[in-house]
């Protein structure tokens, strides 16, 4: 006797099959719940990291603002020392001739009057006018002090042009060891 199975076959191959496919649709609906966990998850990270960094610009901000007297006034201290270097570098290369005119402001007597003054490196040299030749022996015994940081006084001519005014030429050694800017009372 024959028993036909084609039926019992068909119908097991039917379930096999509807397994199958309950079965893959399950996985993909896990991979899916999976995948929108992780997804929520970043997003979830990601707007706490927004939150953070926010948080951080503001605080960060904030600072600033408080520490902006402090940065200005640190600025205001680094050019107030930079003015400060520059005035003491001007000071100590001061031009000697600003320390000439005061010695020679010191020396000068009543009725001379320099038409120019050229200064080397170890001598000055003077041209001149007078009212006579008493004030230009009074100037050579000025240069010729000790005190003086003109040494060796040397009257090179003496012209007269009307016998009242003379013109002269004076030669004399400088000594820079002797040479000094003085300052005045307010400090200049």
């Amino acid at each position: 006797m024959r028993i036909n199975l084609y039926n019992y076959r068909s119908r097991e191959i039917y379930y096999r099959k509807l397994r199958l496919y309950a079965l893959a649709i399950i996985c993909m609906l896990i991979a899916i719940i999976i995948n929108l966990a992780a997804y929520l998850y970043i997003q979830l990270e990601i707007a706490n990291q927004e939150e953070r960094n926010k948080f951080l610009t503001t605080q960060i901000s904030t600072i600033n603002n408080q520490i902006l007297p402090i940065r200005k006034f640190k600025a205001t201290v680094k050019d107030i020392e930079n003015k400060v270097k520059i005035i003491n570098a001007i000071d100590h290369k001061r031009d000697i001739s600003v320390a000439i005119l005061q010695k020679l402001y010191l020396v000068i007597p009543e009725r001379i009057y320099l038409n120019s003054m050229s200064v080397s490196r170890n001598g000055v040299d003077f041209k001149g006018t007078s009212a006579g030749p008493l004030p230009i022996a009074v100037f050579l015994d000025k240069l010729r002090e000790s005190s003086s940081p003109f040494n060796d006084p040397i009257l090179k001519s003496n012209d007269t042009k009307d016998q009242i005014v003379y013109d002269f030429e004076i030669t004399a050694n400088l000594n820079l060891n002797n040479l000094h800017a003085e300052y005045e009372s307010n400090g200049i």
